[in-house]
């Protein structure tokens, strides 16, 4: 019931962590950030993420593309092949978010629960690498830093310029390029929507669709 009315996004990375969770692998990657921000306003998320820390799994989130951080994307600049550095905590990014466009006696704050951004957000690192030709992103807990460099070193594909990611998450991209038609599944939550709550249907849609 608490996750009603987020983003769809959330859904799907709520049962992508519960997913990380229930599986037996000790070792986990993300396509994208460990942490989900939209969760962590949420009893559900923290719980979730509360869990996944506790399991000792080793979890790694692979930032692919750092267009849209333009903080990562000015550091990517400067990297060179083989560094690797941690620009800062996940605590730090939630205190510094929407920090110029706040509003007089607003918190700079993005709003989480506090025992996810003062027990847990600390400890999350966020950084850049840089294993040849691009620069990626990554987020991991700071007791699994150097289990991620050493798995970022044996299995990143260094045959596959631009896209020098670990092996796996290659074969997730390829295989789900394959077998999956995204059109489909937009399709379908469409159709639910609209059969359940039409003011909801327009608002999640993206605009240009009723062009």
């Amino acid at each position: 019931q608490g996750l009603v009315g987020i983003s769809q996004t959330a859904y799907m990375r709520y049962l992508e962590v519960k997913h990380a969770l229930d599986i037996k692998e000790p070792i986990v990657f993300l396509d994208g950030t460990l942490v989900y921000e939209w969760l962590v306003a949420t009893q559900e998320g923290v719980k979730l993420y509360l869990d996944l820390f506790k399991s000792g799994k080793i979890c790694i989130g692979v930032i692919k593309s750092l267009k849209a951080n333009v903080l990562f994307a000015t550091y990517s600049r400067a990297i060179k092949t083989g560094e690797v550095y941690i620009i800062q905590t996940l605590a730090d990014h939630l205190n510094n978010s929407f920090a110029s466009n706040k509003n007089p006696g607003e918190s700079a704050v993005r709003y989480t629960l506090p025992e996810f951004r003062e027990g847990i957000a600390p400890h999350i690192l966020r950084g850049i690498f840089k294993p040849r030709k691009k620069t990626f992103g990554f987020e991991v807990h700071e007791d699994h830093l150097e289990d991620m460099l050493r798995i970022m070193a044996a299995d990143c594909q260094m045959n596959n310029p631009g896209h020098e990611i670990p092996y796996l998450l290659n074969r997730v991209d390829e295989d789900v390029k394959k077998n999956f038609n995204q059109r489909i599944l937009q399709d379908r939550i469409a159709i639910e929507m609209t059969t359940q709550n039409e003011e909801l249907f327009f608002e999640e849609t993206h605009e240009r669709s009723f062009r």
